[in-house]
C-alpha cells in the first residue's frame, strides 16, 4: 500500500513499475483487449571535462567542471483493445549524475541520486478519418561549463493533436504546454502555451491553404518578468486559370503580432501576385499588394503595385522590363516612390566554356512630405554575417540602441557584446558576429531598428549595373561587375548623411581543378555618405584522398580591407584544416583546426580552435570521444581566454 502512494504521487515512478511489472509477466496474460512489447532496455555511461582560464590587466580566473552520468533506458508500445483503438508508447530514463567543479576558487561536489525522465505518447483510432494524438514528457537535467557553476533544469511539456483527414478540407488542431524551471547559476521559470491551426482545400485548379499560431509564454529570470506573446496568421491560394499553368494567380494575406512587456507589434500584408506566360518565349507578372506595421507609437502603411515583362531572344538574350509605384503613409510623414528597370542577360556557349554578360538600368524618383528628420522602423531587414567580412545597416542615422537582432525564425534574440557588435563608422552602423557567440559564420540574421529620415527634399537616383562573367574549361572563372547610383535633388536640401553618390567595383578570379582550389576576389565600394572601403582576398585550397577510406583539406587565406574614411585597415589571414580517416568498418576519426588573424580597426584578436572526434558503432554498441580545444587571444583589450572540452559517451542499444 505505501508503495501504489508513492507511486500515484510521481508519475515518473508510476510508469517505471508499470514497465518493471511488464517484464515479469508474460505477454499471453494481456488477455486480448490488451498488449504490450515486452520492454527493450539500454544502458549508456557518459563523462564530460570542461575547463577554462581566463586572463586579463585585471582578472585571473580557472575554472573546471567534471560530470559523470550513468543511464537507463526502458522502453515500450502495444495497443489497447485493438491497434485501430488505441496505441501507445512508454518509455523510462532516469540517470545520476556525479558533478564537481571549482569555480572562482570555490570547490564543490554534488551527487543527485536521481534524474528523472519519461515520456507517454498515445493515439486514438490512427485509421478513421478523425485522430487523437496525446503526449507528455518530463526530463531533468544539469548543465556544467566551466564559465558558471551548475544550472538544474527540469523540462515538462504535454500537448495534443486532432487530426481532421476529411479530402474536402483536411485540419489539424495543436496545442502544447511547456514549463522549463531552471535553479543554480541564475534562477528561471518559464510557462509558455502554443496553438496551432492548419487547413487546407484542393480542388481542381485551385489549392488553398491556411495556418494560425499563437503562443503565449511568461517567463521570471533572476526575479524579472518577462511577458511575450505572439501570433502568425496566413492564407494563401493558388490558382490555375488554364490548367496547364500558362495563367497563375497567387494570393497571400499574412498577419503578425507580438507584444513583450506591453509594446505592441503588429504587420499585415496582402499580395496578389499573376504570372501570366503569353508564348514560350514571352512572360508578364503583376503584383499588387498593401502592407500595415505598427510597432509601439510607429505605423506605417504602403501600397504598391508593380509590373513586368521577360522575353528570350534565341535561348541566348533575356530581357527584362519592369515598372512601379509604391506609396507610403508612416507616423510624421510619408514617402511616394516610382521605379522603372530594364536589364539585359546574355548567355552564350563557346568552344571551352560560356560565356555571361549583363547590363541593367534602373532609376527611381522618391516624393517625401513631412518636416524635418522623421524617425522610421526597419523590421526584420536581413544580413549574412561572415568571419572578417564588413557589414552595413542599410539605413544611416540608425538609433543604435533600437537594435534588435533575431534568427530568421525569430525565435532566437542576439546579445549585443555576447553575440554580435555594432559599431558606428561615421553615418554607417557596421554590425560583426562575435567568434564565441551563437552566431554561426556565414550565418543569416534579421535585424530590426529605426533610423531618421529626412523628409525635406525628393529626389531621383539613377542606377546601372554591368557584368561579365566566363567560366573556360570547366575549371577558370573570371567575373567582374561595376555599379553606380547617382542622386538628382528634385527640390529641397538634402543633408550630408542622405546623399548617394556610390560606386563598386568587383573582380574575381577562380581555378578549381577539385583538388586545388585558387580564389582571389576584390571589392572596391565608394559611398558620399557612409563607409567607403576597399577589400581583397586571396584563398588557396587543397584536396587531398591518398586512399579510398581518407579525406583531407587543407586551406589558408589571407585579405585586407581599408576603410577610406577613417584610414585604418583591417587585415585578416589564417589556415584550416579538415580531416576524415575511416580507421575501421566501426570507427571514424574525424579531425578540424583552424586559426584566424585579425588585426587593424579596433580589432587585435588571435582565435584557435581545435576540434577531434572519434565515433564508434559495433554492433548494439556505440560510442564516442570528443576532444575540443579553444583559444581566443584579444590582444586589443589584453584579454585570453582558453577551454578545454572533455566528452566520453558508451552507450548499449536497446533489445
Amino acid at each position: 500500500m505505501a508503495c501504489k502512494r508513492k507511486c500515484v504521487k510521481d508519475p515518473g515512478l508510476l510508469l517505471m513499475c508499470a514497465l518493471i511489472f511488464a517484464l515479469m509477466t508474460p505477454e499471453h496474460a494481456w488477455a486480448a483487449r490488451f498488449f504490450m512489447e515486452r520492454p527493450k532496455l539500454g544502458l549508456g555511461i557518459s563523462y564530460e571535462f570542461w575547463s577554462e582560464t581566463i586572463t586579463g590587466p585585471d582578472i585571473r580566473t580557472d575554472n573546471t567542471s567534471q560530470e559523470l552520468r550513468p543511464v537507463l533506458d526502458i522502453r515500450t508500445r502495444g495497443w489497447v483493445y485493438h491497434p485501430a483503438f488505441m496505441q501507445y508508447k512508454l518509455g523510462f530514463q532516469p540517470a545520476l549524475s556525479w558533478h564537481d567543479e571549482s569555480y572562482n576558487q570555490t570547490t564543490g561536489s554534488d551527487l543527485n541520486p536521481f534524474l528523472p525522465a519519461y515520456f507517454a505518447d498515445f493515439t486514438f483510432l490512427p485509421v478513421k478519418p478523425y485522430t487523437l494524438h496525446l503526449y507528455g514528457k518530463r526530463y531533468d537535467d544539469i548543465v556544467t561549463s566551466a564559465f558558471a557553476a551548475q544550472t538544474e533544469t527540469t523540462t515538462e511539456s504535454y500537448g495534443g493533436d486532432l487530426y481532421l483527414k476529411y479530402r474536402v478540407l483536411p485540419t489539424t488542431f495543436s496545442y502544447s504546454r511547456t514549463r522549463i524551471d531552471q535553479t543554480g547559476f541564475f534562477d528561471s521559470v518559464e510557462d509558455r502555451d502554443d496553438f496551432r491551426i492548419t487547413t487546407r482545400h484542393h480542388k481542381g485548379r485551385s489549392d488553398t491553404q491556411a495556418y494560425t499560431i499563437y503562443s503565449d509564454s511568461d517567463r521570471v529570470s533572476n526575479s524579472i518578468p518577462t511577458r511575450v506573446k505572439t501570433s502568425n496568421s496566413e492564407i494563401r491560394n493558388f490558382f490555375d486559370f488554364t490548367g496547364k499553368r500558362q495563367v497563375m494567380l497567387n494570393s497571400f494575406l499574412t498577419y503578425r503580432w507580438s507584444q513583450q512587456n506591453g509594446l505592441d507589434t503588429s504587420g499585415l500584408r496582402w499580395l496578389e501576385q499573376l504570372n501570366w506566360r503569353h508564348r514560350k518565349n514571352f512572360w508578364s507578372n503583376y503584383r499588387l499588394g498593401y502592407n500595415q506595421q505598427s510597432s509601439g507609437d510607429f505605423d506605417r502603411r504602403t501600397l504598391f503595385a508593380n509590373a513586368g515583362l521577360e522575353h528570350l531572344l534565341y535561348e541566348n538574350l533575356t530581357t527584362r522590363l519592369n515598372g512601379g509605384a509604391e506609396l507610403s503613409d508612416f507616423t510624421g510623414g510619408g514617402e511616394d516612390v516610382y521605379d522603372a528597370n530594364l536589364d539585359f542577360r546574355y548567355r552564350r556557349p563557346i568552344p571551352w566554356g560560356w560565356f555571361n554578360l549583363h547590363a541593367g538600368w534602373t532609376n527611381t524618383a522618391t516624393f517625401r512630405s513631412g518636416g524635418g528628420q522623421v524617425p522610421v522602423q526597419v523590421v526584420d531587414e536581413p544580413h549574412v554575417l561572415s568571419t572578417g567580412v564588413v557589414t552595413f545597416l542599410d539605413h544611416n542615422n540608425v538609433a543604435t540602441d533600437s537594435i534588435v537582432v533575431t534568427n530568421v525564425a525569430g525565435s532566437v534574440v542576439y546579445v549585443e557584446n555576447v553575440d554580435y557588435t555594432i559599431t558606428r563608422v561615421d553615418y554607417s552602423v557596421q554590425i560583426s558576429r562575435t567568434i564565441v557567440g551563437d552566431i554561426t559564420d556565414g550565418q543569416t540574421v534579421l535585424v530590426s531598428y529605426r533610423y531618421l529620415s529626412d523628409s525635406d527634399f525628393n529626389d531621383n537616383i539613377f542606377g546601372q549595373t554591368y557584368g561579365i562573367d566566363f567560366m573556360l574549361w570547366s575549371s577558370l572563372r573570371l567575373y567582374y561587375s561595376y555599379s553606380r547610383a547617382s542622386q538628382q535633388i528634385l527640390s529641397g536640401t538634402v543633408l550630408t548623411a542622405n546623399r548617394v553618390n556610390d560606386s563598386r567595383h568587383r573582380a574575381e578570379v577562380r581555378y578549381d581543378l577539385g583538388w586545388t582550389d585558387t580564389q582571389l576576389t576584390f571589392d572596391d565600394t565608394s559611398r558620399e555618405s557612409g563607409a567607403s572601403t576597399r577589400a581583397w582576398r586571396a584563398k588557396q585550397t587543397f584536396v587531398v584522398r591518398p586512399f579510398r577510406r581518407m579525406y583531407c583539406r587543407l586551406s589558408g587565406y589571407y585579405g585586407q580591407t581599408a576603410f577610406d574614411d577613417r584610414d585604418d585597415t583591417q587585415q585578416l589571414y589564417g589556415m584550416r584544416t579538415d580531416l576524415t580517416l575511416a580507421l575501421t568498418r566501426w570507427s571514424r576519426l574525424r579531425m578540424e583546426a583552424y586559426r584566424d588573424t585579425i588585426t587593424g580597426a579596433g580589432q587585435d584578436t588571435v582565435n584557435t580552435v581545435f576540434t577531434a572526434s572519434v565515433d564508434l558503432s559495433y554492433r548494439i554498441w556505440r560510442g564516442t570521444i570528443f576532444y575540443q580545444y579553444t583559444d581566443v587571444d584579444n590582444q586589443f583589450v589584453e584579454q585570453r581566454r582558453t577551454t578545454h572540452n572533455l566528452f566520453v559517451e558508451i552507450i548499449r542499444l536497446r533489445w
